[in-house]
């Protein structure tokens, strides 16, 4: 069923009832991404929230003078670009399909509406939120204090078939090497 995986996403962090649950997933829509398609462009405000069931999306911002990625969201992870969905402005990266996506999606307004009437869901956005957060502390503490052995490590250690699926000059781009360094550090380890 395409609800299975983000029912169990929803229980690792509050456990509601049946009619709580029912309502919640009635505002859900399901959306099919194909590979390059953009889920969110920059310069817009993002209105929706999706939790990925399969498939991989990057975040990154494009300038004239350079492209860089931001963010990676796997399988079984909540997606949006944050800043702009919690302060509905105009977002500063792009969202795209690395590869088929499969995702449920939540607007903005919905979302807002289920925190209002109902506390279990205002927990889980602070939960889900929280995780989010260590993950991108983790982020932040890989690219200051990991070499960029362990971070390429770290990287494709959370899904399997990233390495298919992602070209490595993005992968290089995310951990904070240059694409010669992640090719020296690929050759080490075969």
């Amino acid at each position: 069923m395409q609800f299975d995986k983000f029912i169990a996403f929803i229980h690792y962090f509050v456990q509601p009832d049946e009619i709580q649950l029912a309502e919640f997933l009635s505002l859900i829509t399901i959306e099919k991404y194909h590979k390059g398609e953009y889920l969110h462009k920059a310069g817009k405000v993002c209105q929706k929230i999706w939790f990925i069931n399969q498939g991989i999306a990057r975040h990154f911002f494009k300038t004239k003078e350079e492209e860089g990625t931001v963010w990676f969201s796997f399988a079984n992870d909540l997606l949006t670009e944050m800043e702009s969905f919690t302060q509905q402005k105009p977002a500063n990266h792009n969202i795209i399909a690395v590869n088929e996506l499969d995702v449920l999606c939540m607007r903005y307004s919905d979302l807002q509406k289920m925190y209002a009437k109902e506390a279990v869901w205002e927990r889980f956005g602070r939960l889900s939120n929280e995780q989010y957060l260590i993950k991108l502390i983790n982020r932040s503490y890989g690219l200051l204090f990991k070499s960029g052995k362990e971070n390429y490590e770290d990287f494709i250690s959370q899904s399997p078939g990233i390495l298919q699926n992602i070209p490595l000059h993005q992968i290089a781009d995310f951990i904070g090497v240059s694409f010669e360094t992640l090719s020296r550090i690929r050759a080490k380890k075969d």
